[in-house]
């Protein structure tokens, strides 16, 4: 394990802890090796560490946070500086209610396309 991993998978807990303890997030299974919880909370999903917050119930979801876990594992220690600052303008959009489609973001339409998102269902403005 690289060092980048053992950060990434450090903060995952953390972060998915106290989720949990929150209400926010409750335990799935696995999705191609990646442990799955699932989100209570309209808009919040991430990847980071082999662990997912996703929207279960959106189908695609899983599907794009396995899409990040694959950008994860091809960027290494690059995976933050150039996968987050995407995410992070998407989720502020998100807050912020700006119209902005998830997939006008170039790191996120490849999340989907590795993750074998179909279709254009997935955006923050529909």
């Amino acid at each position: 394990m690289f060092p980048w991993q053992l950060f990434a998978s450090a903060v995952s807990i953390v972060l998915v802890a106290v989720l949990s303890v929150s209400g926010v997030v409750t335990p799935q299974g696995y999705y191609h090796g990646m442990m799955v919880f699932e989100s209570h909370v309209r808009g919040v999903g991430f990847e980071f560490g082999g662990l997912a917050v996703a929207e279960t119930q959106l189908v695609y979801q899983p599907q794009h946070e396995y899409g990040h876990y694959l950008q994860e594992k091809m960027l290494g220690n690059m995976y933050v500086p150039v996968i987050g600052a995407g995410s992070v303008v998407g989720n502020i959009a998100l807050l912020l209610r700006i119209p902005l489609a998830y997939k006008q973001i170039s790191t996120e339409r490849w999340a989907d396309e590795l993750g074998g998102v179909i279709g254009s269902g997935y955006g923050f403005v529909e």
